[in-house]
């Protein structure tokens, strides 16, 4: 992907303590060379919703990425330990491509809104989920949206109607691109967007989706049990 014309920021290491190869190094895009705006500054993002990055997986087994992995080290962000498994010597780590991924259930991703099927990969003890979950503003029986892009997550319900259920909701944390809609949507769709910070509605009411129907988030919901 050619490098963005103007663009500015900071690499930086984004640490996955449950699956410490899944770890990514990540470009931090910001409005000056201030580590201040760091906060303020958001993921550099590929034209399909995907975040770039590069996994310490990929690092490790790429001869040509020893400079990355030794300043890593250099550092204490990566331990000879995690270098030194079975897992990181994989030769099928090194053909795994960058997608939309998760390794935790409330871990912030990238929706493109023009992709009719989004799909989003997580990484959850060893093993590999794809799955597509999307509120009603973005998967429809037919396309809504021409553009735009959000940056969302996934959180466990703390909604009364959802006490003593495994539930989760879908917040929108930040508008990356303005949404565009198609010239002719569907009369039937909920187009109606949330303010940024809070949560995606169906009809007024708050969308939800029972983790124990799809097995990508039940090991996402089960593996922050785990964590408590």
């Amino acid at each position: 992907m050619p490098f963005p014309a103007g663009a500015k920021g900071f690499l930086y290491y984004h640490a996955n303590m449950r699956n410490p190869l899944e770890s990514q190094v990540r470009f931090r895009v910001t409005e000056d060379n201030d580590p201040a705006s760091f906060s303020r500054g958001h993921d550099l993002v590929y034209d399909k919703g995907y975040v770039w990055h590069l996994r310490l997986a990929h690092i490790v087994s790429h001869r040509r990425q020893g400079p990355l992995l030794r300043l890593l080290v250099h550092d204490g962000l990566v331990d000879e330990q995690t270098i030194n498994t079975n897992d990181a010597r994989n030769p099928d780590m090194r053909h795994q491509r960058i997608k939309r991924s998760v390794n935790s259930l409330s871990e912030p991703f990238v929706l493109k809104l023009s992709l009719l099927r989004p799909y989003v990969t997580a990484f959850v003890a060893g093993r590999t989920h794809k799955f597509m979950v999307a509120p009603p503003q973005v998967f429809h029986r037919e396309k809504l949206y021409d553009e735009g892009t959000v940056l969302v997550r996934l959180e466990r319900s703390t909604l009364p109607e959802h006490a003593g259920r495994r539930r989760v909701v879908f917040r929108l944390l930040k508008i990356l691109e303005t949404p565009k809609q198609v010239s002719d949507p569907d009369l039937d769709a909920d187009t109606t967007f949330p303010a940024e910070g809070e949560l995606f509605t169906k009809y007024d009411r708050v969308w939800y989706k029972d983790v124990d129907k799809m097995e990508a988030l039940r090991a996402l919901y089960d593996a922050d049990d785990g964590q408590e």
